[in-house]
């Protein structure tokens, strides 16, 4: 007489064995497994950005990002905003190019520029090798990347190709992919933004660019 461990393997074997043979089906490991990115890149980046509570403006030349920064100091009421990048702040405005220097209990907004960004996701990467460093891109509240539409990548694979032929001898020490404001919902199941990094992420992409 089977005891009950017996007959419980039993019963486990025979539905391994059913598993086996019922319900399978051919599965194409070929195709992408990315959905279709079907508007242009720079409004595919926009629209995805924008539904994960980032904010995206797209500036026709040089001279429309300084006016939309001005305009963002302006309506926003920023105090301290921190540019150490000297490529940015040849375009940037006076409020802008006199800030207060990188004092984390001081700025409020921080402006960088980015390596690529990702359409498909809405996402920016960033890294140290820019002069901007480590800080700028965390303890801001705000953050503010100006970018060129020349820096639009369709997926994050394209994006990681294109730095690895940016840096064929040395990667930077840092690299990381910002999506979004920083979020979390660890407690309470509670969403709270700014929780990890800046609470807002706002990007313009020069479209001359």
């Amino acid at each position: 007489m089977s005891s009950s461990r017996e007959k419980i393997l039993e019963k486990i074997k025979s539905a391994l064995a059913d598993k086996k043979t019922a319900g399978e089906v051919d599965r194409d490991f070929s195709g992408s497994i990315y959905h279709e990115v079907e508007l242009p890149l720079h409004d595919a980046f926009k629209k995805q950005l924008e539904s994960i509570k980032g904010e995206a403006h797209l500036c026709e030349n040089e001279n429309a990002v300084k006016e939309k920064i001005e305009e963002l100091i302006d309506s926003n009421k920023w105090q301290h905003v921190a540019c150490v990048d000297p490529q940015l702040q040849a375009v940037l405005p006076e409020a802008v190019t006199n800030n207060p220097g990188i004092d984390n209990d001081i700025v409020d907004t921080s402006i960088t520029r980015c390596e690529y960004l990702v359409a498909h996701t809405g996402s920016a990467i960033v890294s140290s090798n820019t002069p901007s460093g480590r800080r700028l891109n965390v303890f801001p509240p705000v953050h503010l990347i100006v970018a060129n539409a020349s820096q639009l990548t369709t997926y994050l694979d394209e994006a990681i190709e294109k730095i690895e032929k940016q840096y064929p001898d040395e990667k930077p020490s840092q690299i990381s992919i910002i999506t979004g404001p920083s979020r979390t919902a660890d407690i309470e199941k509670t969403l709270v933004m700014g929780a990890h990094g800046p609470k807002s992420l706002i990007v313009l992409i020069n479209l001359s660019k």
